[in-house]
């Protein structure tokens, strides 16, 4: 059965625009001199996965694992869910953001995974680095201009936030590699117990 968030997700997807950032661009550049824009840090995030709760079921690597190259890095980071369509203009996989956060990435995200996030649906956890200061403006001006679901605090915004993710982002990840690199040993031996390789 679909989770709430799944489903509000899927529900959006008929209506779902092409999305674009101009007010949010247009406030940012004018209060701040920063070589950043939404696309940025929506579309071409730093670091980029998908998060199942139940680790044990899906995933060889452990979450903290997954979440080696967020640890102790300050920044902004977005919880996804799957909006269920792709932009036909673009291409492009779409998501709903449900919520937008500030601080260290590892920290933060595993504490809405508690605290906040339903157990049984995954989602994607985007993260954006810079410096607490900036973070915290960026997470109120998202806060500002979008609705996040699970954002109770200052979110006065009514527009829904979208990605626009090429789909090897979406399967991959910016992780895969790294994560390939530094767990090989325990990835191929895992692999082999399950008779997926030789």
């Amino acid at each position: 059965m679909d989770g709430w968030l799944l489903t509000l997700g899927k529900k959006l997807s008929e209506k779902i625009p092409c999305p674009e950032y101009r007010e949010f661009n247009r406030i940012l550049a004018d209060e701040l001199n920063l070589e950043i824009d939404a696309d940025r840090i929506i579309n071409k995030p730093d670091f980029f996965e998908k998060i199942w709760i139940d680790y044990e079921d899906h995933e060889i690597l452990t979450r903290s694992e997954r979440f080696t190259r967020l640890k102790g890095r300050m920044g902004l980071y977005i919880l996804w869910v799957d909006a269920d369509t792709v932009c036909e203009q673009h291409g492009k996989v779409t998501h709903l953001a449900a919520y937008v956060g500030k601080g260290f990435g590892e920290v933060r995200v595993n504490s809405h995974i508690k605290e906040k996030w339903p157990n049984d649906e995954p989602f994607h956890v985007s993260f954006y680095e810079c410096s607490n200061r900036v973070a915290k403006y960026l997470e109120q001006l998202f806060l500002d201009l979008y609705h996040f679901h699970l954002n109770t605090m200052e979110n006065k915004g009514e527009a829904y936030l979208y990605s626009h993710w090429d789909e090897f982002l979406v399967i991959e990840g910016t992780e895969a590699k790294f994560l390939a690199e530094e767990f090989q040993d325990r990835i191929d031996s895992t692999l082999q117990n399950q008779g997926v390789i030789k």
